[in-house]
């Protein structure tokens, strides 16, 4: 009928339901730790101060000497739109990182779905939703697991 939303079969919908699932069981972990987690290591505070200066003057980044220097302009165009949204400067790219660390299951799930069947998707999940280093990474404002996603 014309106009009318397309069917989801149960099968897509059992899928979209697993990979919501997925999502939480790999945003609990994080969760969990998000208050206590601090930005004290690499250039996390760099990239935030580099995108609040990119957020006063917002520009195509087309070389180094353009406002991201050696680090890429991805990451600072996300956190500077965290900023934007009047996320606090401390906050912004653990914020980020958590959203791209969670996001960063979709394509794990799909992979390990297509390549080992349903259960290696969700052992492949459970893993890395338990993967010390990768918690760590979507709570800190480091640019590890934007990169991980893409």
């Amino acid at each position: 009928m014309a106009g009318s939303p397309p069917r989801v079969s149960s099968e897509e919908a059992r899928a979209i339901w697993s990979l919501l699932f997925a999502c939480a069981l790999v945003l609990l972990p994080r969760l969990a730790v998000f208050p206590w987690s601090e930005n004290l290591y690499g250039d996390a505070v760099v990239r935030t101060e580099l995108a609040q200066r990119w957020l006063q003057n917002p520009h195509w980044i087309a070389h180094m000497d353009d406002g991201a220097f050696q680090y890429g302009p991805l990451h600072v165009y996300l956190v500077a739109g965290a900023l934007a949204l009047g996320i606090d400067r401390e906050d912004a790219g653990r914020w980020v990182s958590l959203l791209f660390g969670v996001l960063t299951v979709l394509p794990l799930w799909s992979l390990s779905r297509r390549l080992g069947g349903a259960q290696a998707a969700w052992w492949a999940t459970a893993g890395f939703a338990l993967w010390g280093m990768h918690i760590q990474m979507s709570t800190t404002a480091g640019s590890e697991s934007v990169g991980l996603f893409f």
